[in-house]
């Protein structure tokens, strides 16, 4: 990464982080419910799409969402 690169790159909120004040205690939660169908594909036929495990796709999902946030399109292979 180039030097200024991580400085342009956006904050994960709006202040830099505190090791004192952010901790795991004063995170707050997001709880999502899916439809069942929805639920059904991401469980079964999304990871034999891609011979893949369920963390797999759960993983990979993350990482897409994580990117996008940060505006950082995702790398082909």
């Amino acid at each position: 990464m180039a030097a200024g690169a991580a400085a342009r790159r956006p904050r994960i909120g709006a202040r830099a982080l505190d090791p004192g004040r952010d901790t795991y205690g004063t995170a707050e939660h997001l709880t999502l419910t899916l439809p069942e169908e929805v639920t059904e594909q991401l469980l079964t036929r999304v990871p034999a799409a891609f011979k893949a495990e369920v963390n797999d796709v759960l993983l990979a999902a993350f990482v897409l969402a994580w990117a996008r946030w940060r505006g950082t399109p995702p790398r082909r292979p």
